[in-house]
């Protein structure tokens, strides 16, 4: 059994990684914890947006990367997945719209993320991070569309 919490915001980076990717709408994309040094001398927590062969495309956003890296240490099955939703934009360099669903089979752990990227939308009002409560609400049924 998994559950799910998703969240919508952007892809940062993309100005770093567009001649290596364009981003195609509905895209599947997979996160992962970047350990290059140079991600990491940036944020230490630093999780990277990765095309199916591996290629990193991006980072999640530096406001939520200590919660997703925390997501992803807390139990190896756990982890990460993005769809691209929107074309390009300018925000802080190029960005790409993107909708993350994490999943975990611990209710608990999906809980906490949930409260915690609540917590983020309310205290980073200039960051655009699309987080609905009630369509994240945690039901105890099998969660099969994941990546």
């Amino acid at each position: 059994m998994l559950y799910k919490v998703e969240f919508t915001c952007a892809i940062r980076g993309h100005h770093v990684y567009k001649t290596t990717w364009t981003p195609v709408l509905n895209e599947k994309l997979k996160c992962k914890k970047d350990n290059r040094e140079e991600a990491l001398s940036h944020d230490k927590h630093s999780v990277g947006v990765f095309k199916v062969d591996e290629t990193l495309v991006g980072h999640i956003p530096i406001e939520i990367s200590r919660i997703i890296d925390y997501f992803m240490q807390e139990n190896e099955k756990n982890f990460i997945s993005a769809m691209v939703v929107g074309p390009r934009k300018r925000e802080i360099g190029l960005v790409v719209p993107a909708t993350f669903s994490a999943y975990t089979n611990d209710v608990r752990v999906a809980d906490i993320l949930s409260k915690e990227i609540m917590k983020i939308k309310i205290k980073y009002s200039h960051f655009e991070l699309k987080y609905e409560e009630d369509k994240n609400k945690l039901r105890k049924k099998p969660c099969l569309d994941f990546f």
